[in-house]
């Protein structure tokens, strides 16, 4: 058995997806949404990118953004702050490597550290800790990867994402 093999685990892709699905279903929010979030998700793509994250971690990031914003009614002020909270504790879940340093010299210029920090903690206790669940990232990368796709086809879908 090759590595690539032993890394996939394909046996068990047929069981994960099927994970992926009820989970979907089990948390479906609401579709209703701030009026400032359009602007604020294109802040955290900004941030995301100045930073260096994994793709990953801007889908995790909308994730908890929308989530608590479905129960958390907010001004236009603590929304940014929000924003920057909610990258900080996706790059925490899904970064390798530690970028402290960045995120903070990045929010510093609008918000203290313990500010940033009391936000993740609102935040997490809103959603009970939970957060794990399926973004479309984890959907999109095993559709592209049953598909066979190029990069192209790849950087065009999660463009379009």
């Amino acid at each position: 058995m090759a590595d690539e093999e032993i890394v996939a685990v394909t046996e068990y892709v047929e069981d994960m997806m099927a994970f992926h699905k009820r989970t979907e279903i089990a948390c479906n929010i609401p579709s209703y949404y701030h009026v400032g979030r359009a602007v604020l998700i294109d802040e955290v793509v900004e941030s995301h990118n100045d930073i260096g994250f994994f793709p990953e971690t801007l889908y995790r990031t909308v994730d908890l953004i929308d989530r608590f914003l479905a129960v958390q009614e907010l001004d236009q002020y603590e929304l940014e702050l929000v924003g920057m909270s909610a990258l900080f504790i996706a790059a925490k879940y899904e970064e390798i490597r530690d970028h402290s340093s960045k995120m903070y010299q990045l929010s510093e210029t609008a918000y203290s550290v313990k500010q940033v920090v009391e936000m993740e903690w609102i935040i997490l206790d809103t959603l009970k800790f939970d957060l794990w669940h399926p973004t479309p990232y984890v959907f999109m990368k095993s559709f592209l990867k049953v598909a066979q796709s190029n990069k192209k086809v790849e950087h065009m879908s999660f463009f379009i994402l």
